[in-house]
């Protein structure tokens, strides 16, 4: 899984400025079908996320799944039937016929909720590309209404962005079903509990790749995708912050010698020249012997 203390938005996990170390594309899959098999519990329960999207969901240091701002998430009472809709969404992840839509004016469904899951999967599993960025128009909304993606054929990639041919076959069906077949009948749109198993077919059927010896690449690919992806582009894109780390020369400490302490103070009295002291003796025993020669002869 992804070492870090706490948990990340999904949006952090599937960037590739910020991979943590040691991050996989294993462990992009195993978090793409666990945000499936977390979504399908929810509408197996009734619930609709509605509001689905790279920010309201965080991914713990197990790859585990957590929804937040599940207050926006739409409801159907079990007694009355009635619906508590979803009022708000984010314009890159509603399926065709929701763009432009009011939302707290319709009911959502769980094939709205299985586009954008499609829609965060591609980003997970292509280094955060958006399906229908890089399309014809620069408005990702305008590309979702016009079938333009890149993992549709004749779709035009965005810069960097890996092949399709990196996913096994059912994953490349679960796109198209979604993309295409369901454009304009959203029914045609895999659920996620259809995700959630190809996805972790996918995960079961890894390579090793040669050089890294991690597993990190779909085993019906002959060579790591990876590495051909740093021939071309000059980055492995799930190493690059350990190979820029080895890189950057590390300062080189030096150590420091202790610092002596001071000499103490020693307080001195300067003495006085041999000369001087000489005289001042005999100038003390002449007054001496003065004073005694005056007490005596007083006394007479």
């Amino acid at each position: 899984g992804i070492d870090t203390h706490a948990t990340r938005k999904l949006v952090d996990v599937y960037n590739v400025s910020s991979y943590p170390k040691g991050l996989t594309w294993a462990d992009l899959l195993l978090v793409a079908r666990n945000l499936a098999v977390a979504l399908a519990a929810l509408h197996h329960k009734g619930y609709v996320v509605g509001d689905l999207n790279e920010s309201n969901l965080l991914v713990a240091n197990n790859d585990l799944i957590t929804f937040v701002d599940c207050d926006s998430m739409q409801v159907r009472d079990g007694a009355t039937g009635q619906v508590f809709r979803c009022p708000v969404g984010k314009g890159e992840y509603p399926p065709p016929e929701l763009q432009g839509a009011s939302f707290g004016a319709v009911d959502r469904t769980p094939e709205s909720d299985a586009f954008a899951l499609a829609v965060m999967i591609s980003q997970l599993l292509f280094l955060g590309r958006h399906p229908f960025a890089g399309g014809s128009s620069p408005r990702v909304e305008d590309n979702i209404l016009r079938q333009d993606s890149f993992l549709l054929n004749g779709g035009q990639p965005p810069a960097g962005t890996p092949p399709a041919s990196i996913l096994p076959a059912r994953l490349q069906d679960l796109f198209i079903r979604c993309f295409r077949e369901g454009h304009g009948e959203p029914r045609r749109r895999s659920a996620a509990d259809a995700w959630a198993d190809a996805l972790d077919a996918a995960h079961r059927n890894l390579r090793t790749c040669q050089r890294s010896q991690v597993p990190r690449y779909s085993g019906h690919v002959v060579d790591c995708p990876w590495c051909r992806y740093e021939q071309e582009y000059g980055f492995d894109p799930f190493t690059w912050r350990q190979q820029m780390a080895a890189a950057t020369p590390r300062p080189v400490s030096v150590p420091v010698p202790a610092t002596p302490a001071p000499p103490q103070a020693v307080v001195t009295f300067p003495r006085k020249p041999r000369r001087a002291r000489t005289i001042a003796s005999a100038v003390l025993l002449t007054a001496a012997v003065g004073l005694g020669l005056y007490i005596y002869l007083d006394q007479d």
